[in-house]
């Protein structure tokens, strides 16, 4: 069985434990549903605790709680409950779920880690090789009973069975020397308890701080903090990280503990560390992994003030809480930094006055926001270009072709002669004369542009020997006709 022990801090503040786990499923409507798992957590402290930013995860990556995106409240009340349900709401029947994540608890056991939105470890849970208590057949449930891990009948929302209200006894040592396996809370020890249906396992054992998601392209500090056979800090030894992405890093214990690795692209990766005692050897004493989240940063330069009250606002479009601590504000000649534990929830917005930043009206195209890295998150200038309108410029019409003018040219002595006739006198229909046109025609220079192929001149080239052709046939069928008689067809003018 695991070893489950609990470190406390002497302090009266506000504590969050694990307090009930239904890692086997619950009955639902007479049925056993092994999908209808449940967590439920307990504020044992005196103080309100907002879990916004806080993380719930198995040492094999699933489940993976993310409170802010994945629970509706974020506030456990002093001496409250706090339920978290798998899948949906019907894990519990007739109780409101506080949280509903996805990710199945395995039924041989599990590691949990409580993490809290700094990333420190709140508690740590080590079922890996057997859960201390609960019951798969009977769907009993493993709750924390005040001194020890018990069987009983599920109890979500309200006190667990047998409950003690007395506090622990005051352990003789203050650094956590107590076996670690089991639960370990953030910032050394004070009490310890042990199950008393736990075997104590005395192994070498690794707790890996660091937080459980952060931004691409920013650097996520890691530590390593390993415990002896009786609990004691080790500080000798061999460390070999990998981090999921491809890189890898050994170091040497002596060397400064705390170091950074930085992932360039979004995603969920698992990082796993082995210590090996004999920096020579091949196996390792100990090994530890987590599921570490990493997203894109959507954090945008969302609107600047004017003239008068020159503010520059920033918005987080993303789904996570982002820690922008040594984040830069830039106008390429001037950075206003951003001091640590600057934090910009999920959907919120942060407004700095210029007499903060010293930034004035005349920085509005030039401001940029750079992580701690250097790197470019938004570009103020291209984002107003971006969001300018487009100017679409109106094709103008094509002006339809000037019809091709025919140009007649007639010699003056094909003219046809008029013959002399009584204005009043009505001419037959068969003796009107037709229109007259010369087979003679040229095509005058239209508003045609020169890229107009010549295969557009064709048809008209075409139609003016066709209308000539018949122009010329009717003008001599009509002269063959129509012959006048002699003397009868001159008029006589008086010079």
């Amino acid at each position: 069985m695991g070893v489950a022990l609990f470190l406390f801090s002497r302090s009266a503040h506000a504590e969050v434990i694990v307090n009930e786990v239904a890692w086997m499923g619950s009955i639902i409507n007479s049925s056993s549903d092994a999908n209808a798992e449940w967590i439920e957590l307990k504020n044992t402290g005196s103080e309100n605790v907002d879990v916004s930013g806080w993380i719930l995860v198995a040492g094999d990556g699933t489940p993976n709680i993310l409170f802010s995106s994945q629970c509706t409240n974020l506030v456990i009340d002093a001496g409250s409950l706090f339920l978290l349900e798998r899948t949906d709401d019907e894990s519990v029947p007739g109780i409101l779920a506080d949280c509903i994540y996805t990710g199945a608890l395995g039924n041989t056991g599990e590691n949990l880690t409580l993490k809290n939105a700094s990333g420190g470890t709140v508690q740590f849970l080590n079922f890996s090789v057997a859960w201390s208590a609960g019951d798969n057949a009977t769907k009993e449930t493993m709750q924390w009973n005040g001194s020890s891990w018990v069987t009983a009948a599920p109890t979500p929302k309200t006190a667990n069975e047998a409950e003690s209200s007395s506090p622990p006894p005051a352990s003789s040592d203050d650094t956590g020397s107590a076996d670690t396996g089991g639960i370990v809370r953030e910032g050394g020890g004070g009490f310890a308890f042990s199950s008393a249906n736990a075997v104590e396992s005395k192994k070498i054992k690794i707790q890996i701080t660091t937080k459980m998601f952060a931004f691409a392209g920013n650097p996520l500090s890691f530590e390593a903090i390993t415990y002896g056979h009786n609990g004691e800090r080790l500080y000798n030894g061999k460390y070999f990280w990998n981090f999921g992405d491809g890189d890898f890093r050994e170091a040497q214990m002596n060397n400064k503990e705390k170091f950074t690795h930085t992932y360039f692209y979004p995603g969920d990766y698992v990082v796993s560390v082995e210590y090996y005692l004999n920096g020579y050897s091949d196996i390792p004493e100990a090994s530890e992994k987590i599921a570490i989240k990493i997203i894109g940063a959507d954090i945008v330069i969302s609107n600047t003030g004017d003239e008068k009250d020159f503010f520059v606002e920033l918005t987080n479009n993303g789904a996570y809480e982002a820690d922008i601590s040594r984040w830069i504000l830039s106008n390429s000649g001037q950075n206003f930094f951003f001091p640590k534990n600057t934090i910009l929830g999920s959907k919120k917005k942060i407004t700095l006055s210029s007499k903060i930043t010293n930034f004035s009206i005349a920085d509005k195209n030039n401001l940029k926001l750079l992580n701690s890295e250097g790197n470019v998150i938004f570009d103020y200038a291209s984002s107003l270009m971006s969001a300018a309108p487009v100017v679409v410029p109106i094709k103008e019409k094509a002006l339809p072709q000037a019809p091709v003018q025919i140009k007649r040219e007639v010699s003056a002595d094909k003219l046809p002669v008029e013959p002399f006739k009584d204005e009043n006198e009505k001419k037959p229909e068969s003796e009107k004369p037709a229109p007259a046109l010369n087979l003679a025609a040229s095509v005058v220079e239209s508003d045609a542009g020169e890229n107009n192929s010549s295969i557009s001149y064709m048809p008209v080239v075409i139609s003016t020997i066709l209308i000539g052709t018949s122009a010329g046939a009717v003008y001599f069928i009509r002269q063959r006709k129509i012959l006048p008689e002699a003397g009868s067809d001159f008029k006589i003018l008086d010079e």
